[in-house]
């Protein structure tokens, strides 16, 4: 652990002047100061870019007929985005804290990723997989699998309908806390994106199997260009805040406690920014700092004594990616 803190702290400190040296240290400073520590910015938000037709419709009751168009001519190259354009890629973090729908479920992480981004079928399918590994081994390490398919409906509004399945290499309780539960997991999802305001609203309702859980989320994913103020071109800050509640019939899946069961219920609120540069056109870095809090208690207040964590957590990451 000793080698390990010295190469990071070694790491951020060759960070922090070439920081000074292309004049981010101001923006850098800012983020620091929210946290004493460093979390993937949150998956929702972002609306669709690849393999789509922008629909110039006013009218709110319109739907954009691209996808159907592209059905009707049966072209596969169109269907499933070969000649189009499209994004792969490959991208590794470090976070103090992993936290995942208000939850704390891992104590400092690295996380390896593989994404990409291509159009189907008239909209953008997006697939995310990602290997988690806690370097604190009371948690679970997990792996990561996202799919969806984001259309836009109208100017207005894109549709986001897609799923998760996860895997945890030991027993959790709800969205990944250690305790007697289950290890695959996953949920289903459908959201709305509104993109024609700057705040970037969007509202989502998934479903989890194991749990019997549905859970509700909203906020807003706003973008701030930044770099024409600071000379540095592609720098922005990518921000996300979500509000969830939700409820859970079996939130340990099939164990059964003292008293049955495990009904769950709790709302929460989760906050990130990150500032991301884009650089050498395929090379990406970025910093970002994190809060999240919750109302599910901390401490052993769970059934039968179990540890629920910390209900209120600040965090921060690095990232480092490679697209093409």
């Amino acid at each position: 652990m000793a080698k390990l803190d010295f190469i990071l702290i070694l790491w951020m400190k060759i960070f922090f002047i070439e920081c000074v040296k292309h004049r981010l240290f101001i923006f850098v400073f800012l983020m620091f100061i929210l946290s004493e520590s460093f979390a993937r910015l949150l998956p929702f938000g972002v609306p669709a870019k690849y393999g789509i037709k922008e629909d110039s419709q006013e009218s709110l009751t319109e739907i954009n007929p691209h996808a159907l168009n592209v059905a009707e001519r049966f072209d596969l190259e169109e269907i499933f985005g070969i000649t189009g354009k499209s994004q792969t890629m490959f991208e590794f973090e470090y976070s103090s804290a992993l936290v995942l729908e208000g939850y704390k479920i891992g104590n400092g992480a690295f996380t390896v990723s593989a994404s990409d981004r291509r159009g189907l079928f008239g909209g953008e399918s997006y697939v995310d997989l990602s290997s988690i590994t806690t370097i604190d081994s009371y948690y679970a390490d997990q792996i990561r699998l996202i799919m969806g398919w984001k259309y836009n409906i109208n100017k207005y509004l894109d549709i986001d309908i897609g799923g998760n399945v996860y895997w945890a290499s030991k027993d959790i309780v709800g969205i990944g806390l250690p305790g007697p539960g289950y290890r695959v997991g996953g949920d289903f999802y459908v959201g709305l994106l509104v993109k024609e305001l700057y705040i970037m609203p969007f509202a989502y309702v998934a479903y989890n199997s194991p749990l019997d859980a549905v859970k509700y989320m909203a906020g807003f994913a706003p973008r701030f260009e930044i770099g024409e103020y600071v000379g540095i071109e592609n720098l922005a800050i990518e921000s996300c805040m979500m509000f969830g509640y939700t409820f859970a019939n079996r939130w340990a899946d099939d164990h059964v406690f003292s008293n049955g069961k495990w009904r769950n219920s709790y709302g929460y609120i989760q906050t990130e920014a990150n500032l991301v540069w884009y650089f050498h056109e395929n090379w990406k870095v970025s910093v970002g700092v994190g809060w999240a809090i919750n109302n599910d208690g901390h401490g052993n207040v769970g059934p039968d004594g179990m540890d629920m964590g910390s209900d209120n957590n600040v965090w921060g990451n690095f990232s480092l990616g490679f697209k093409f």
